[in-house]
């Protein structure tokens, strides 16, 4: 068996400054396995020393983990197929698998990412607002989901406002709280759009009302303080990210309401508007749908 050729390694990138894809590393992977006829382990181990000191974060490298890969893609396959039907005890049971194996593995988290779990989680709660079950496994997903900067970033914002629509219409329900509470809470992590557009679509109102009905449940209780933290946090530091945490904070201290039809604290709109499917090929490009 013939090794790659050093020229072969390097056309790919300068290896310790690229941010390698999982396109192009398995382009090294095919490469290995057809040209110079490595097992596919064999394969994967080769393509990694390939890589070299490459930024190889978004990308699957073992064996388990492609196996992985392929159980996600077949389940978000079950959950798009279940969304379509209408069938809400379906997509509970698909969303929920879905969750279960992302958890396992957080690499797979922008493999579900990118094959339209995003879309799918946020959609559960607009979709099937009678169906708490479904409803309820879209937001823990979501929460699972938006663990990564990567993912947080491609959360569109029409899931974003369904989610705070679906948490305003049930204010008296503990568990649909802590759930939606502790997605936002993921979702508001480092990242000063999202909070704008949750500030906008009246997320103090929700808040409150919240808190105002579960002064008892440890664990709704729990998930708002964590939401309400993130939300008040000033830890965007991306380049030309100005906070409006202080204004924020004022206004929830003051107990304004802001209401559906409210204007971010700057009066703009999101400075990173974003569609449903902004880095996926979701199925259902739109909550709004």
């Amino acid at each position: 068996m013939q090794a790659p050729t050093l020229q072969q390694s390097v056309k790919y990138a300068d290896k310790r400054k690229a941010n390698i894809s999982q396109a192009m590393f398995d382009q090294i992977v095919s490469e290995n396995v057809e040209d110079f006829e490595m097992t596919i382990e064999e394969a994967l181990e080769d393509a990694v020393s390939q890589c070299g000191g490459a930024d190889l974060s978004d990308c699957i490298t073992t064996a388990a983990g492609r196996a992985l890969s392929a159980k996600v893609r077949e389940q978000m396959v079950a959950a798009n197929a279940a969304i379509e039907s209408g069938l809400a005890a379906g997509v509970a049971l698909a969303l929920h698998a879905l969750r279960g194996t992302c958890a396992l593995d957080k690499e797979q988290l922008g493999v579900a990412a990118d094959n339209g779990a995003l879309g799918a989680a946020t959609i559960a709660c607009k979709k099937f607002p009678e169906s708490k079950e479904a409803a309820v496994a879209g937001l823990e997903l979501l929460s699972v989901l938006a663990r990564t900067k990567r993912n947080r970033m491609a959360i569109p914002d029409a899931g974003l406002e369904a989610v705070v629509d679906y948490l305003m219409a049930n204010p008296g329900d503990a568990e649909i709280q802590r759930a939606g509470m502790r997605a936002l809470a993921h979702a508001m992590t480092e990242d000063e759009c999202n909070k704008v557009v949750v500030h906008k679509r009246g997320f103090n109102q929700v808040l409150i009302a919240a808190m105002e009905a579960h002064p008892g449940s440890v664990p709704a209780f729990s998930a708002m303080l964590a939401a309400m933290r993130k939300y008040l946090a000033d830890d965007d530091r991306g380049k030309d990210v100005h906070p409006d945490t202080f204004l924020r904070s004022r206004l929830l201290a003051e107990n304004k309401k802001t209401g559906m039809s409210a204007k971010s604290p700057t009066g703009e709109t999101s400075p990173r508007s974003r569609p449903i499917s902004a880095t996926s090929p979701a199925r259902f490009p739109s909550v709004a749908s």
